[in-house]
């Protein structure tokens, strides 16, 4: 029998050969293993209809808080996130300690909304509201700071203002050695001013039998209303600028209140930050405010509402609050680092015998260190 002699390696490098093989498996199978970056935000919903001057009107009673928070909390478990971000936390702080004690993780945490307040005194008495962040403990969360975006004086301690306002938190998380800036924000809620709701300004209008100076009033409520996500919109922006440069790698999260059509969103293309969601899904994909399913949207804007309304400007947003879409978001900008997301989806949307944890859904994205 003839026997195929082809060239062979030197015997010597046989075994190193396979230990190089070896190694390169066990290499990459390291990578493919990371740790992730799991990161949730979500407007948890305060349940106020921010009506009232002693006391806001609240839109359920407090056994069905309790079980819109023990639901909400339940899912944040099963999600095991590294970082929460949260809006509409009411009342602070101890709302916000009571989720960190509950998850096990360390906060930091603004008031937003307060109305007058000194301390623990104040009126309305039900709100004391803000934003938070959350992070697991071996992420070392530290303070940053905060932006005041819009609105009147609004702190901790103390705060004096009657309208509706806006902030930018920031705080910084250690992650595989690298430091990350987390920034959380909640953008001024009203109907966008887009051309389909100045035109429904007109049709509506005229078929109610509204004047023409009172359907002119009401789109340049549109107008008026857009101006405070812009001037928000720009102030998260030089704020990010202020913190961050170029250079660290940050995550931007919150209730915008803004759809992607809307131009104000679009102010934060300059920070040139990616939509982590939009990375993976379509742009008819996403919806975090369901005005179809999500039993907390549809307590505060029934089916069978009248429309006999105060003002048209009133029906055009009772009518855009019956819409669905996203406008809630995590962003994200890898700046010298190489961060980058690996999976996203829509959270935090299941119900329990016919209640949901907010009347937002969440937004979960993974990132990884390449």
């Amino acid at each position: 029998m003839k026997h195929y002699k082809g060239p062979r390696l030197p015997g010597i490098l046989n075994p190193l050969f396979l230990l190089l093989i070896i190694l390169g498996t066990l290499s990459a199978d390291n990578n493919s293993h990371k740790r992730s970056l799991k990161v949730v935000n979500i407007n948890i919903w305060s349940g106020l209809d921010y009506k009232g001057i002693i006391k806001m009107g609240e839109f359920e009673s407090g056994e069905r808080m309790q079980k819109r928070y023990n639901l909400l909390i339940e899912q944040l478990k099963e999600l095991d996130a590294d970082v929460i971000t949260m809006q509409e936390v009411n009342p602070l702080p101890r709302r916000a300690a009571q989720f960190a004690k509950d998850l096990n993780m360390d906060v930091i945490y603004h008031v937003s909304e307060a109305g007058i307040q000194a301390g623990c005194i104040g009126i309305p008495v039900n709100l004391r509201q803000g934003d938070a962040i959350f992070s697991k403990k071996e992420l070392n969360l530290e303070w940053v700071g905060r932006k005041r975006l819009t609105g009147g004086l609004a702190g901790n301690f103390f705060a004096f203002h009657f309208d509706d306002g806006a902030q930018a938190l920031a705080g910084k998380i250690h992650f595989e050695g690298e430091p990350i800036h987390i920034f959380t924000t909640h953008w001024h809620a009203s109907v966008p001013n887009l051309k389909r709701y100045r035109d429904s300004a007109e049709d509506l209008g005229s078929k109610l039998g509204y004047s023409v100076e009172e359907i002119e009033e009401a789109k340049q409520t549109l107008i008026i209303e857009a101006e405070w996500r812009f001037t928000e919109a720009q102030g998260t922006v030089a704020y990010i600028q202020e913190v961050c440069g170029d250079s660290l790698p940050f995550i931007l999260t919150g209730d915008f209140n803004a759809t992607t059509e809307m131009e104000e969103l679009h102010i934060l293309d300059s920070l040139k930050i990616i939509d982590s969601f939009n990375e993976f899904h379509t742009a008819t994909e996403g919806f975090t405010w369901d005005a179809e399913r999500n039993s907390n949207v549809l307590m505060q804007y029934p089916e069978d509402a009248e429309l006999n309304m105060n003002s048209l400007y009133n029906i055009l947003d009772y009518n855009f609050n019956r819409e669905s879409y996203r406008i809630d978001y995590i962003y994200y900008h890898p700046g010298n680092s190489q961060l980058h997301a690996v999976a996203s989806s829509v959270v935090i949307n299941t119900q329990q015998k016919g209640i949901f944890p907010s009347d937002h859904y969440g937004v979960q994205t993974e990132f990884k260190l390449k």
